[in-house]
């Protein structure tokens, strides 16, 4: 049955349409409603729109993610996507994937085709109806590496102790844990000190290992200080992109266009945990700040910082 709505979604969606314009006329022609106010019961199709104009869209995205004669079961898992836009005025203005002005990108289909970073999606993570909305880091071709646009966890440390070198074995697992549910995105295998240095002397200087942790397999882990660097951040106070510290603690003071809600930071989302130690101290580590910016002048048992899932996701 999915298959055949895939190949065959137009005649399904004016199926649908039929239904309801002939099917319930008498209420439809008296009260001329528009398909976006009509309700729709989306308890058995597993759809995520509760009006008949949503769901129609729903149906039609997730076919259109289908190419002739086939369709990538991952491609089904992108619900939607915005291409980023921090430029204020910009006709295109897309930073949070709320705006009015944003517009649609299909850079996820194909690997000839790339997605910058900061690109928004939303992607259903498990099953059918569990949908988190992450921000492009990198697109690798085949696969797309993202993050979380808000803090999955909170108030968390990085370590148990005011010492760097053990590595973040007090948030990681906790973020691993967060996470493991999330079937639809690829399980990644890397092993810090391999995959990756863990040590930074500074935002653009990764040479050394601060500490090594045995291969971890799992479906999220933190960003890397060489990531973050990647996509513009610096120590300077509002360089990231916008998309890499909205929704911390008054992160509009900074540069940010939307902050956290929370009345007092004290919750943990004064900022979040990187993957990399401080190589100049032997109790600080580096963490994106509601400033804006990487910072490492902080230490492992701080309580206001959290965590931000990085997942990988193929095309």
């Amino acid at each position: 049955m999915k298959k055949f709505i895939k190949k065959n979604y137009k005649i399904v969606i004016a199926f649908i349409l039929g239904g309801i314009v002939f099917g319930g006329i008498g209420v439809y022609a008296s009260t001329n409603l528009s398909s976006s106010e009509v309700s729709y019961d989306n308890s058995k199709s597993n759809s995520l729109s509760n009006n008949v104009q949503g769901s129609i869209e729903e149906l039609y995205k997730k076919s259109s993610n289908c190419t002739t004669g086939s369709c990538s079961l991952t491609q089904s898992n992108f619900y939607v996507e915005y291409t980023y836009n921090q430029t204020s005025g910009a006709s295109n203005y897309c930073v949070t994937g709320d705006e009015a002005t944003c517009t649609r990108t299909d850079c996820y289909t194909s690997s000839a085709k790339t997605c910058p970073p900061g690109t928004i999606i939303d992607y259903i993570v498990s099953g059918t109806n569990t949908r988190v909305r992450f921000h492009v880091i990198q697109d690798k071709g085949k696969t797309i590496t993202m993050q979380t646009q808000k803090n999955i966890i909170n108030n968390i440390a990085w370590y148990a102790g005011d010492i760097n070198s053990y590595g973040p074995t007090k948030v990681l697992p906790m973020l691993e844990n967060a996470t493991s549910s999330w079937s639809n995105v690829n399980t990644q295998t890397y092993t810090i000190g391999n995959s990756f240095l863990s040590g930074c002397s500074e935002y653009n200087s990764c040479t050394t290992n601060k500490y090594t942790l045995a291969q971890r397999t799992a479906k999220a882990r933190l960003a890397t200080v060489q990531e973050l660097a990647n996509v513009g951040c610096t120590r300077a106070t509002g360089s990231c992109p916008k998309w890499v510290y909205n929704y911390l603690y008054s992160s509009t003071d900074f540069g940010g266009s939307v902050s956290d809600t929370t009345t007092d930071g004290g919750d943990g989302r004064y900022g979040y945990w990187t993957m990399n130690a401080y190589t100049g101290s032997s109790d600080f580590v580096w963490h994106i700040g509601r400033q804006g910016r990487l910072w490492y002048t902080i230490s492992p048992t701080y309580p206001g910082i959290g965590a931000r899932a990085v997942v990988e996701v193929s095309k």
